[in-house]
């Protein structure tokens, strides 16, 4: 009985990831407004009932790449962060603020497009996105704490300035990105703008 539900699961999450795999080709090659669900059911092979036993709209997609960001972000905590010493700290900044540059590159600019602006107009996926209980923001808080203990980062800023201006330089980053139409090289084009970010607020 146990083997069965495991392999049910499986095939659960194969399904559900086959969908989002599907819709996003999908977004980026037509846009979001002009994929339907029908499209991506099509091209999935599954029925609509299907599609929306798994996701009550074509919107809640988005929330799966905000899950996906945050179930990297865990694992880059657990493998790089957890138990990081202070001197790690400036470079550990750095490593998460690329870490999201990379993923939002591999999935494709139409994916930020369309996260960012749906977030504009949604308050319930902007709470999401912006709640201090994200993993990310707490990552942030963990090094910037870390870092002033030690006195590596400046005290002169509180916690919730360094998070803050971590944040905008990562969206910055993104939007810009997205304006040229993501042919630029997102971590090529911001190693300089980071480096003078990471100079400003490590102590001298």
């Amino acid at each position: 009985m146990y083997q069965k539900k495991t392999k049910r699961k499986q095939q659960a999450m194969q399904t559900k990831e086959n969908i989002l795999n599907v819709a996003t080709a999908l977004f980026k090659k037509n846009g979001f407004e002009n994929t339907t669900v029908e499209e991506i059911t099509g091209k999935s092979g599954i029925s609509t009932g299907t599609f929306y036993y798994y996701f009550r709209s074509k919107e809640e997609l988005i929330y799966e790449w905000v899950k996906q960001l945050d179930e990297i972000y865990e694992d880059f905590y657990e493998k790089e962060v957890c138990g990081a010493t202070a001197d790690q700290v400036p470079e550990l900044i750095r490593k998460k603020i690329f870490l999201v540059l990379e993923n939002y590159s591999r999935w494709g600019h139409d994916v930020v497009s369309i996260s960012y602006s749906y977030m504009m107009r949604n308050e319930e996926l902007k709470e999401r996105m912006t709640s201090g209980t994200r993993i990310c923001y707490q990552i942030s808080s963990e090094l910037f704490s870390k870092g002033q203990t030690a006195g590596i980062i400046r005290r002169d800023l509180s916690i919730d300035d360094l998070i803050q201006s971590n944040v905008r330089l990562e969206r910055g980053a993104l939007i810009d990105w997205c304006i040229q139409g993501g042919k630029s090289d997102i971590l090529k084009d911001n190693e300089n703008n980071v480096r003078i970010y990471l100079d400003g607020i490590k102590t001298h």
